[in-house]
């Protein structure tokens, strides 16, 4: 309530993580998690620490995306898979186990045909599509069928850039994406391609 500092976190000594964190997200156990240049941290429920994301198996080296991208963007979907939005590496899904670590990474992009790999936004809708905000537009995906719809200036975006961090789900379901050009918001039950 002072407005003092309470507490600074860095990240550990010899540790590939940045402290330039970019985007937050908390997790369904209370901590909190991190997306910062080259990488992808996690602080405790406890608030006391700043370390990578807890991974194993073929990820045990911990590092999960390529030092020069950044971490932009981060969403939970309905299988505790952690989605990654990165300025230069597109959209990776991490498997998750019940402890929250991760088991396997998956470069969506060139599945979902994204026209930019600067995926700024995820936001999931009511109805469960996928929504992204990148350097090309807006993409809604179904993950159930496989569905791709790409959203440009002529099909009804504000904008064909969006902002870092700029995305937002309202209480009903309404969902937002900030860009230069200001604000598109739309309620994310599109059913036909050329419903503006």
């Amino acid at each position: 309530p002072s407005g003092r500092v309470k507490r600074v976190l860095k990240s550990a000594y010899g540790s590939f993580l940045s402290d330039y964190p970019v985007t937050l997200l908390e997790d369904n156990d209370g901590s909190v998690l991190v997306g910062v240049t080259g990488g992808l941290g996690r602080i405790p429920a406890t608030l006391d620490d700043f370390q990578p994301v807890p991974v194993s198996g073929q990820l045990a080296s911990g590092r999960l995306i390529d030092t020069s991208s950044s971490v932009v963007a981060l969403a939970i979907n309905k299988d505790n898979q952690l989605l990654i939005g990165t300025h230069d590496s597109g959209l990776l899904k991490l498997t998750r186990n019940g402890a929250n670590e991760g088991v396997a990474l998956e470069n969506l992009s060139r599945s979902f045909q994204l026209p930019s790999l600067a995926v700024v936004g995820i936001q999931y809708a009511d109805d469960g599509a996928l929504w992204l905000s990148h350097h090309g537009g807006l993409s809604r995906i179904d993950e159930s069928n496989g569905d791709v719809q790409h959203f440009a200036a002529r099909l009804g975006s504000r904008g064909e850039e969006y902002n870092s961090g700029a995305s937002f789900k309202s209480s009903d379901g309404m969902i937002y994406f900030g860009g230069p050009r200001g604000v598109t918001y739309l309620d994310g039950r599109l059913e036909r391609a050329s419903e503006q």
